[in-house]
């Protein structure tokens, strides 16, 4: 989007790209490329901060996904350790008791 001067007169041009071409467009020269102007900043401000609001968003959801990770870490082991207290194992990830184991006189 830029101003060009040509001879005596000063002109604006949108650019837009069209998959791998970039084409310009005619706005004019007189108080209608101005508004057009002021529209195209207008339209580029509104999208850097919406860049910038969903940049500062992901930040946020990733520091709480860090926190909720740490989170399960942590009462994964308190379940580990509470099952462990209670006479469980884990076997192949599932938590399973301790069979109560018969006294077998002949094994002495």
């Amino acid at each position: 989007m830029a101003w060009e001067k040509r001879r005596k007169s000063t002109y604006y041009y949108r650019s837009r790209r069209i998959g791998n071409k970039v084409c310009r467009d005619y706005m004019g020269c007189g108080q209608e490329a101005q508004r057009s102007a002021e529209l195209d900043v207008q339209r580029r401000v509104q999208r850097q901060a919406e860049r910038t609001g969903w940049a500062d968003f992901v930040s946020r959801m990733e520091e709480a996904d860090a926190a909720l990770e740490n989170l399960s870490r942590y009462c994964r082991l308190l379940t580990a350790a509470v099952l462990l207290t209670q006479g469980f194992h884990s076997h192949n990830g599932e938590w399973r008791r301790y069979r109560a184991r018969r006294h077998n006189p002949a094994a002495e």
